[in-house]
């Protein structure tokens, strides 16, 4: 039982870690491109990689914003469906809610 315990945890941190990069890579990426934009004195911005509109205006948003708050929805719901704690205590609180409207 405890090798089991052990292996459905380590399932868990593995599939957090691997969303958490899964949403977080696109703006890592960027980082880079841009780091490496502004570390080659031949290039001035927005360098090769940012010349496209398309990178120059939509790029930062995408990384920065969409896929961060994608990782902030998918965390609850990884939560719920890997973590018997967590939806044991979800089930009591809209039990509760339940019992206080009546």
């Amino acid at each position: 039982k405890q090798w089991y315990q052990r292996r459905v945890r380590g399932r868990t941190i593995a599939t957090f870690t691997a969303v958490f990069l899964m949403c977080n890579l696109p703006y890592f990426v960027i980082m880079a491109l841009y780091t490496v934009t502004y570390s080659v004195p031949t290039w001035k911005y927005p360098g090769p990689f940012f010349s496209s509109y398309f990178m120059y205006w939509y790029s930062w948003p995408l990384a920065k914003i969409i896929c961060t708050v994608l990782n902030a929805t998918l965390n609850p719901v990884l939560y719920f469906t890997r973590i018997v704690g967590f939806q044991r205590w979800i089930r009591r609180q809209f039990t509760l809610a339940r019992l206080n409207q009546i």
